[in-house]
């Protein structure tokens, strides 16, 4: 059975009983695990008095771990983090609500790395059967994705990261071969396309890729390469990768990276031999948070996904950060709300903060228009216009603490310019906004007055006001 306990990275002076109940040795650890070189930076990433807490122990060898948000699966409200034991054949589910670890899938085909494609299922790399997999994380579907190349068996896929366009970066080395015959030439790096169904060969040069991710922008793909590189690579607009090139050497004789992440700020986070390297976007070294064994993978999770996992070894541990994760690698993909059930507002729907995958989601999906809640202060707002003036969406913000009757009527005004295109209301915060607009529109079973009326008054809104928007709205003939 796995246990949870917490590793205090002070000099520990427990009892014997204690020690004996968390299976540990007194520690000799320095008060901190974060060696900062750059602290200017590094203590805007990671908090002061930020410790390694052990979530799940007595383990084999802990792999790929990825955040699953809220209700990407049933009856899943609070979201869970999932990772690899690749020896014992089992995917674990840790729930932070509860604090245990329980069996997520078993038999797992020896699964190493997962992540989640555009539509929220979940992709993993299987060792056992030389194959990518995709799991409709509703229904446990699994559909084969690719497991060979020329009609050769792949080794055994390792780590995947998945572009907005939906192409599937993978890793292929042959760790989890065992005493199996290797049919490919070597180890390579390669992209499997979900609409032609075709696997593409990128790199044979590499020796043994292990990790890889996306920048935030998108337009570069990193890939970790024993014994101590990280490659950067190009992203054109087919697809294709060119301009590979040295992004870095691990620093201070660190070696063995395999997983790696990005944060919002283009920051690239590596487990390595001597723990979690962060790098800048130009390679500079930042800070090190050392690992009691070496870290094999890691992500970032939580509702802000700010908290960091790492998997090590027989354990699986957390640390708190500032730094916000990636969406494209912390997998945080929009939940589109029930439309609002009036004909008025047939193709309405509401929703929390979209990544850019999502937005090439919600054009696959028929949506013509999105309308932004935040302020200024809470977004990049001409990164996002131009994500969307480059997919042709129409796009508009309101920001929610501006809502008055000016900003209400624009919002009518858009809403019924557009009555046949699929419209989107989101923000920061999607349940504020979709129990507010939502009750300024409609009363429905999810979006009601009462429910509107109470998030309004958080927001500084009277109730008066409200009550007015309300009427406005049911009154719309």
């Amino acid at each position: 059975m796995i246990k949870s306990t917490l590793i205090t990275l002070a000099l520990i002076l427990t009892t014997n009983t204690t020690a004996a109940q968390n299976k540990q040795t007194p520690s000799t650890q320095p008060a901190s695990p974060i060696q900062h070189i750059l602290p200017e930076i590094s203590h805007k990433l990671l908090p002061q008095n930020a410790t390694l807490k052990t979530i799940a122990s007595n383990l084999k060898f802990t792999e790929g771990p990825l955040w699953i948000q809220a209700g990407a699966t049933p009856n899943n409200k609070k979201g869970f983090l999932i990772f690899s034991d690749i020896p014992a054949n089992t995917i674990y589910k840790y729930s932070p609500q509860t604090n245990k670890t329980t069996v997520f899938k078993k038999p797992s085909n020896k699964s190493n790395g997962h992540t989640l494609d555009n539509q929220g299922n979940l992709i993993s790399c299987n060792h056992e059967t030389h194959e990518i997999i995709h799991t409709n994380l509703k229904n446990n579907k699994i559909t084969t994705l690719t497991n060979s190349y020329q009609n050769k068996k792949l080794n055994s896929p390792n780590d995947a990261a998945v572009h907005s366009n939906n192409t599937i970066y993978f890793t292929d080395p042959s760790y989890g071969l065992g005493k199996r015959k290797k049919e490919q030439s070597g180890n390579h790096l390669y992209s499997y396309n979900p609409t032609t169904k075709t696997t593409t060969v990128h790199d044979t040069k590499l020796y043994y890729p292990n990790g890889l991710c996306l920048s935030p922008d998108e337009k570069t793909l990193y890939v970790a390469d024993r014994p101590n590189l990280i490659y950067a690579y190009t992203i054109n607009k087919d697809s294709s990768l060119s301009n590979r090139r040295i992004f870095s050497k691990l620093p201070n004789n660190a070696a063995g990276p395999d997983g790696l992440r990005t944060d919002k700020q283009g920051n690239l986070w590596i487990a390595a031999n001597q723990g979690i390297i962060i790098l800048t976007p130009n390679a500079k070294h930042i800070a090190t948070i050392k690992t009691p064994k070496a870290a094999a993978n890691l992500t970032f999770g939580g509702p802000n996904h700010q908290t960091l996992y790492i998997t090590q070894r027989d354990k699986v541990l957390q640390i708190k950060t500032n730094a916000i994760g990636n969406k494209n690698q912390t997998q945080s993909n929009i939940t589109i709300g029930n439309n609002l059930n009036a004909n008025r507002y047939k193709n309405l729907y509401l929703a929390g903060q979209p990544t850019k995958q999502d937005f090439t989601k919600l054009k696959s999906q028929g949506f013509t228009t999105i309308i932004n809640l935040r302020s200024s202060n809470e977004y990049d707002e001409a990164s996002e216009k131009q994500q969307l003036k480059d997919l042709n969406l129409t796009y508009h913000n309101i920001p929610l603490n501006k809502l008055n009757d000016d900003y209400i009527n624009q919002l009518k005004s858009t809403i019924n310019s557009d009555p046949q295109g699929k419209i989107l209301i989101h923000c920061s915060s999607g349940n504020r906004a979709a129990i507010w607009l939502g009750g300024h529109l409609n009363q429905t079973q999810n979006y009601n007055k009462e429910n509107s009326l109470e998030t309004a008054k958080s927001l500084g809104l009277t109730k008066n006001t409200a009550i007015k928007h309300l009427q406005s709205y049911l009154n719309t003939k």
